[in-house]
């Protein structure tokens, strides 16, 4: 990754879903996975965050300390916080809105 500073104007985008691989418990693998939105003023790599969420844990409080982990991922990289979080997935959308409130985003 680049140590080089992406201005905070950056929005994150941001998904959160459950996918088609079982744990050994047999629950669906939940991710979350977090990219910094491309720019073409930019010639850096984007920031990448990715976490495996625990299937009994699917809720804003996880996702929020998951964002916190982010942004400290993202600060000790170099990056600074997001302006906005891009969420594409309507059915995790109040989810996010409140980990993201938690989180000051």
């Amino acid at each position: 990754m680049s140590t080089a500073a992406i201005t905070a104007a950056e929005d994150w985008e941001l998904d959160f879903y459950s996918r088609p691989i079982l744990e050994a418990d047999g629950r669906k693998r939940w991710e979350l996975l977090i990219t910094s939105t491309p720019s073409t003023t930019h010639g850096e790599q984007p920031f990448r965050f990715a976490k495996v969420c625990p299937s009994g844990e699917v809720n804003s409080l996880w996702l929020g300390q998951a964002l916190a982990e982010a942004k400290a991922a993202a600060s000790n990289g170099g990056w600074g916080s997001p302006l906005r979080l891009r969420c594409w997935r309507s059915s995790m959308r109040t989810m996010v809105q409140r980990a993201a409130a938690e989180q000051g985003l």
